[in-house]
C-alpha cells in the first residue's frame, strides 16, 4: 500500500518564513549611537552669523542651502523679459560693438537661486533599455567606481575647524596658543611610585596581555572595555566616575550655539559632601547633569578613540572638556569670595587615548584681558605615553594617571571644605538675624541643619571600622585601595605633599559640625562623671 503524499510539502514558488520574517535588527553599540547623535546635531543660524570665518565643509554648505531655499519664499519682484525685448531701439551694430567689450555685467547674477524645481523631470525608459543600462553599468568598472565614490559620502561631524574656531573667539585657547600654567608644585607628585605597578604586582606577562588587548580592539567601546581598566588599576572602583554623560545642566560656556559637552568619562565629587545651598549657587558651574547621583564639580576627563577614530577629534573634545570643568573648580575655588584669585595653577585635568598612546593636558583660567570681559582659558599638554611599547613607559603612564587621579580629589575636596565652611558661617548668621527678629527657619534651612547621612561616620565610628587606614600619612591620599603605602619612596619632610590635606574617599567622611557639638557634650559629660568617681576610686584603692 502506498503511503499517501505529504499535503504540507512546499511548493517551490511559494516564499519561506525565513522571507516572510524581516531581518533582525542589529544592536547600535554606545560608540555608533554617539557617533549618530553628533552627526545630527545642526548648528544655529547665530552660530554661523557670530564667526568671523566660515570654513568650506558640508555642515556650512547644508546652512547654505537652507538660507538659499528661504530666500525663494520671499522672491524679488520680477520684470517681464519681454517687455525690454520689445521697447528696445538699439541697433545691430551697437550690440556687435557692446559685446566685443565683455557684453553685459552679470555680477548681480551672481548667487542668483535655482528656480524652484528642485527635482528634474522623470525619464521614462522601456524594460529592454533598463536591462541593458543594468548590465553596463555592472560591467563597466570606471562608472562602478565612479558611482560607489560618489554614494559613499563622508560624513561631517560637530567638530570641525568652525567648532575650532568659535572656541578661540571666545577665549578657550589651544595648546600652542595658551599660556604655561605653574607645576611647580605638582611636578613630583605626578611621578611617586605606585605599589600596585610594582613587578610583583604588574608582571611582564600582564603588560603582554594588555598588550594583546589593545592590539584586538576594533572600535572605541572595546577600548573602553578591554584596554582602559589595566590603566585605571583596581583603585579605579574606589573613584566616583561616570561614563558619556552629557552635561546639560550647566551654563552655556559660550554663547550658546554649540552642542553641551560629553565626556566618555569623567571623575568629580558626591553631591551630599557640598552643602545644599552652595551646591544650589554653584549649580550652573558644578552639576553636570539632570540626573541625580551624578558626579559634581568634575576635574578630569578622559576621551578615547578606536584605532578609527580620529585623535584631532579627541583633542577638541578635552579642550572644550577641560574648560568646562575648570570653570566650575574655579567658582568652587572663589566661592563667596569679593575678588576672584587666578593663581595660574591648574586643577582640573584631562586625557585622551588613540591607538596605544596616552596624552594628558592641564587647564586653567586666566583674568579677563579687558573690565568686564569673559576670562580665558589655557590648555596645556603635560606629558604623552606609548602606553604598548614597553612595560616601563606603561608604567611611567599609568603612574601618572592614577597619581593625577588622586591629585584632583584632594583640590575638590579642599575646596568643597573651604565652601561648606562658608557656607555654615552664612547659616550661623541667618540664624542669628532670624532669632532677633523672631522670623521661622525656612525649609532650606531646615534641611541644611538636618542630620547627615549614615556614610558621613565620625570620627570614632572609622577608627573603630578602620583603625588601620587612617594611620598618619603624609602620601595617604596618594595611595587608593590597590596601594599600599611603600616607607622607602619617598622622605615625608621633603615631599611636595605635605602641603596637601589628606582627603578621605567616601568611606572615610569628615565629622559633621553636628557629629562634633554632640561628641563634644559627651565629653563634658564624661569629664563631669570622672570628677564625681575620683574620690570613691582612691578609697578603694587605698582599702586595697
Amino acid at each position: 500500500m502506498a503511503r499517501p503524499q505529504n499535503r504540507k510539502r512546499q511548493r517551490d514558488n511559494e516564499p519561506s518564513q525565513a522571507d516572510i520574517d524581516p531581518p533582525a535588527k542589529k544592536a547600535k553599540t554606545r560608540s555608533e549611537i554617539k557617533r549618530e547623535a553628533w552627526e545630527s546635531w545642526e548648528y544655529p543660524p547665530e552660530f554661523y552669523d557670530r564667526l568671523s570665518k566660515i570654513s568650506l565643509n558640508r555642515r556650512a554648505l547644508k546652512e547654505l542651502d537652507r538660507r538659499t531655499r528661504a530666500r525663494r519664499l520671499h522672491p524679488s519682484p520680477s520684470v517681464s523679459p519681454s517687455a525690454g525685448i520689445l521697447s528696445c531701439t538699439t541697433r545691430p551694430r551697437d550690440l556687435a560693438r557692446f559685446a566685443r567689450h565683455g557684453g553685459p555685467d552679470l555680477r548681480n547674477l551672481r548667487g542668483y537661486p535655482h528656480p524652484l524645481t528642485d527635482h528634474p523631470r522623470p525619464v521614462t525608459m522601456n524594460a529592454s533599455r533598463s536591462s541593458r543600462s543594468r548590465r553596463t553599468k555592472s560591467t563597466n568598472p570606471t562608472l562602478t567606481l565612479l558611482t560607489t565614490a560618489t554614494a559613499k559620502t563622508k560624513k561631517s561631524s560637530a567638530y570641525n575647524r568652525d567648532f575650532d574656531l568659535h572656541l578661540t573667539e571666545h577665549a578657550i585657547h589651544s595648546t600652542w596658543k595658551s599660556q604655561k600654567p605653574d607645576l611647580e608644585e605638582t611636578r613630583a607628585v605626578f611621578a611617586v611610585p605606585r605599589p600596585s605597578l610594582s613587578p610583583s604586582r604588574f608582571s611582564d606577562g600582564a603588560f603582554e596581555a594588555f598588550q594583546e588587548r589593545n592590539y584586538q580592539a576594533k572600535d572605541e567601546n572595546d577600548v573602553l572595555a578591554n584596554v582602559i581598566p589595566t590603566i585605571l588599576g583596581p583603585s579605579q572602583a574606589n573613584r566616583f566616575c561616570a561614563r558619556n554623560t552629557m552635561f546639560n545642566n550647566l551654563n552655556p560656556l559660550t554663547d550658546g550655539t554649540i552642542t553641551a559637552a560629553q565626556p566618555d568619562m569623567y571623575w568629580g565629587a558626591y553631591p551630599e559632601q557640598l552643602a545644599r545651598s552652595a551646591r544650589n549657587e554653584l549649580s550652573g558651574h558644578i552639576v553636570p547633569s539632570t540626573t541625580e547621583g551624578k558626579p559634581m564639580a568634575p576635574n578630569v576627563f578622559f576621551e578615547v578613540k578606536g584605532p578609527h577614530g580620529s585623535a584631532a577629534v579627541a583633542i577638541q573634545q578635552v579642550r572644550y572638556n577641560g574648560a568646562v570643568g575648570a570653570r566650575g573648580m574655579h567658582s568652587l575655588q572663589n566661592y563667596h569670595v569679593e575678588e576672584p584669585q587666578y593663581d595660574s595653577k591648574p586643577r582640573t585635568f584631562s586625557f585622551t587615548y588613540h591607538d596605544g598612546t596616552l596624552k594628558k593636558y592641564s587647564h586653567h583660567m586666566t583674568a579677563p584681558m579687558t573690565e568686564g570681559g569673559q576670562p580665558e582659558y589655557h590648555m596645556s599638554q603635560l606629558r604623552s605615553f606609548s602606553m604598548t611599547d614597553m612595560r616601563s613607559t606603561f608604567i611611567e603612564g599609568a603612574t601618572d594617571l592614577r597619581n593625577t587621579l588622586d591629585l584632583a580629589e584632594t583640590y575638590r575636596g579642599t575646596f568643597i571644605e573651604n565652601a561648606n565652611a562658608k557656607a555654615s558661617q552664612t547659616r550661623t548668621v541667618a540664624g542669628r538675624y532670624r532669632s532677633t527678629t523672631g522670623l521661622q527657619p525656612t525649609e532650606d534651612s531646615a534641611d541644611e541643619l538636618a542630620p547627615t547621612p549614615p556614610y558621613f561616620v565620625t570620627q570614632a565610628q572609622h577608627e573603630e571600622e578602620s583603625p588601620d587606614e587612617l594611620a598618619p600619612s603624609p602620601l595617604g591620599y596618594l595611595y587608593k585601595g590597590d596601594d599600599s603605602q611603600d616607607p622607602s619612596g619617598i622622605d615625608p619632610s621633603t615631599s611636595i605633599t605635605t602641603s596637601f590635606s589628606p582627603y578621605q574617599s567616601r568611606s572615610k567622611r569628615q565629622r559633621s559640625p553636628r557629629s562634633q557639638v554632640a561628641e563634644g557634650h559627651a565629653s563634658k559629660a564624661r569629664s563631669r562623671s570622672t570628677r564625681g568617681a575620683e574620690p570613691s576610686g582612691s578609697t578603694q584603692g587605698s582599702a586595697s
